[in-house]
């Protein structure tokens, strides 16, 4: 059994069996329909933070319109701010303490749990203390909740994000991996 590149980052077994069909990382990248994978491999990989959180608010922004609260909405445009360079760190733990207020609040009430989980992932996506990919994947189950295929509206969802990731994590990813 060959070693691959991501195995020393411990990834679950079927991000490892989806790499092992490939002859190289680069080509299991660009096949990649997993955006919470990519995202949790730059987190691994330590990519720039910045980086990171503007990835992770591009993929939030896929079910925006699901976000009720502006507290919500004001995250996920302060952290896609903070990734260009254009926010401070002040104003995105601002923004995240104002997201996870809007969190707790919405928890104790009966809440569609679409506008739950929305509200979630502005609160996540602000998070740059954790390996939070939760904000894909649960922008991916939601994605799953809305549509009349929930299968395919999932995978949909998954395919979306993947290509953000790839847009904006695939430079920092392959510098780290000494990929050319």
């Amino acid at each position: 059994m060959k070693t691959i590149e991501i195995e020393k980052y411990k990834p679950c077994s079927e991000a490892v069996e989806f790499r092992k069909k490939f002859n190289s990382f680069k080509e299991a990248w660009e096949q990649c329909t997993r955006g919470d994978w990519m995202l949790w491999l730059a987190y691994k990989l330590e990519i720039n933070n910045r980086i990171l959180t503007l990835a992770k608010a591009m993929c939030a922004k896929t079910i925006l319109h699901l976000i009720k609260d502006q507290r919500g909405i004001d995250a996920i445009n302060t952290s896609t701010k903070y990734g260009k360079g254009k926010a401070t760190q002040k104003e995105l733990d601002e923004a995240a303490y104002k997201a996870q207020c809007a969190v707790d609040e919405i928890i104790h009430v009966p809440v569609d749990i679409r506008i739950y989980a929305a509200t979630c992932i502005a609160a996540y996506c602000v998070n740059i203390d954790n390996n939070n990919t939760n904000s894909v994947t649960i922008a991916n189950q939601v994605a799953s909740c809305i549509g009349y295929n929930k299968i395919s509206a999932k995978k949909e969802n998954q395919l979306k994000t993947a290509n953000i990731c790839r847009e904006i994590l695939t430079d920092a990813v392959f510098e780290k991996l000494n990929i050319k």
